[in-house]
């Protein structure tokens, strides 16, 4: 299994592959969405997780990009951001996301359930 992960901050770039790759993820951790859609390009992915504050183009923009493109419409999407979810979920509640974790109470074994149950709903 595949995933991309796109956040600006380094910190929760590097905390989010580690944990990823030690359950035995493959994992690319990008800075931006210009990034990431470079990455789509090249790989095929099982997940995409992004935040929602970044430069050039938010996580909004680049959720609605993947959900209005053929290619990439089915990969599911977790949403982590600093923003509350109440806030958040309004503006992404028109797209399908399957997840949405704050920032500021993040869990690491609540991130990892979340993450397999995607998956495996995914691919089964």
């Amino acid at each position: 299994m595949k995933i991309l992960v796109v956040d600006d901050s380094m910190t929760t770039r590097l905390m989010i592959k580690n944990i990823l790759m030690n359950i035995g993820y493959s994992v690319d951790a990008v800075l931006d969405v210009t990034e990431a859609l470079v990455k789509l390009k090249l790989n095929h992915y099982d997940l995409i997780i992004t935040d929602l504050t970044m430069p050039k183009i938010d996580g909004y923009e680049f959720i609605e990009c993947l959900k209005n493109d053929e290619m990439y419409m089915d990969i599911p999407v977790i949403v982590i951001s600093s923003f509350a979810r109440e806030v958040a979920m309004k503006k992404l509640n028109k797209f399908k996301i399957e997840g949405y974790l704050q920032k500021d109470n993040f869990s690491q074994p609540v991130f990892i359930d979340k993450i397999k149950e995607v998956l495996t709903k995914y691919h089964h």
